[in-house]
């Protein structure tokens, strides 16, 4: 990263930066407008805290990002560094709550992908224009995909992210909303992948009062 020569402007919350002559730089306030909105609604829905400013890297191009960082995806974190990585040019606008939600729960722990790709989607609410619940009929419809499975976390990253991301999304709101941000954040801070899937089945049951079956069987019945 000490090879570019980025720009930077500073909003009450993040630090961006951009190249020279690049989309980012023309559009840098209304990039700022929109992230300064996502993070004030992830601070009020989630009720968390934050003090340190996000910095936020605008590549125009997959390639730069991937020679340049060694992540190829359209966005990322470094959560040691508090930084986001994303790709912002013409066909892709990679912005959003989504990473900045990974960041600004760091306090709640390192969960399972399930949960925590889940809790970042329910924070944007739909996935390509439509919500959740739609790619999760869609995906259920598809095959016999378990919650089981999908807490494993090396499944759920194996699986195409145009599904998993929004399934993960649904399951959230559905956790949310039916049982409160309070269960949710404490499953979140309790599940580890270095556990074993029945460890972590075990901890959803305790904090739920319920069978992973019956809550899986509540969830189908929601979408």
């Amino acid at each position: 990263m000490e090879k570019i020569d980025w720009l930077k402007k500073q909003s009450p919350h993040y630090a961006f930066h951009f190249l020279v002559n690049s989309l980012a730089q023309k559009d840098i306030n209304s990039v700022i407008l929109k992230q300064e909105k996502w993070y004030k609604k992830i601070i009020r829905t989630l009720n968390v805290e934050n003090k340190r400013k996000i910095s936020y890297y605008l590549y125009p191009s997959r390639a730069l990002k991937k020679q340049e960082t060694q992540d190829g995806g359209n966005a990322h974190t470094v959560w040691k560094n508090f930084e986001i990585h994303t790709i912002y040019n013409q066909k892709l606008k990679i912005l959003g709550p989504h990473e900045d939600t990974h960041l600004l729960t760091l306090d709640w722990g390192i969960s399972i992908g399930l949960f925590r790709e889940g809790l970042a989607e329910y924070l944007h609410s739909n996935w390509h224009g439509k919500p959740h619940n739609f790619w999760a009929k869609k995906f259920f419809k598809r095959g016999s995909v378990s919650l089981t499975e999908l807490i494993n976390n090396n499944f759920f990253y194996a699986l195409d992210p145009n599904l998993a991301y929004p399934v993960a999304g649904s399951l959230a709101k559905f956790l949310i909303k039916q049982y409160g941000l309070a269960k949710f954040k404490k499953a979140y801070g309790s599940l580890d992948k270095n556990n074993s899937d029945q460890k972590n089945i075990k901890i959803i049951e305790k904090i739920y009062q319920r069978s992973l079956k019956d809550l899986e069987t509540s969830w189908h019945s929601k979408i």
